[in-house]
């Protein structure tokens, strides 16, 4: 009768162990789609004439650059995957994957594409 008891003990233990809920630590990909990212000047006001920001709609993602001085938007929005230290997105007005290299440090994001650097402050 103690051996069954103890048989029930230990399946009851390694049930909840198999059954129990776990969610994954803070990750720099669950960072960087939590928040609004833009160029910023020291100030706050914008540093240039053409704006850069990104930002996350559930599984997508949005970069829109600003030309202040041609009065154009141009966006980058589709289908996203971020892993820990690269973009991807699927644009689906064009057709075609943008994959940027990316380096979270706090509340500041460093972003590489084609060799070049740009670095977004955390604005939400």
């Amino acid at each position: 009768m103690k051996i069954k008891i103890a048989f029930i003990y230990i399946l009851s233990l390694c049930l909840m162990f198999l059954c129990s809920c776990s969610e994954i630590a803070d990750t720099s990909s669950k960072e960087l789609r939590s928040g609004y990212w833009a160029e910023k000047n020291k100030s706050g006001n914008l540093d240039k004439d053409v704006l850069l920001s990104l930002y996350f709609k559930g599984d997508d993602g949005v970069i829109k650059i600003k030309d202040y001085k041609e009065k154009k938007t141009y966006t980058i929005t589709g289908m996203t995957l971020v892993t820990e230290n690269q973009i991807t997105i699927s644009d689906t007005n064009t057709l075609t994957d943008y994959t940027f290299d990316y380096d979270l440090k706090g509340d500041k994001v460093n972003i590489v594409y084609k060799g070049r650097t740009l670095t977004l402050n955390k604005i939400k």
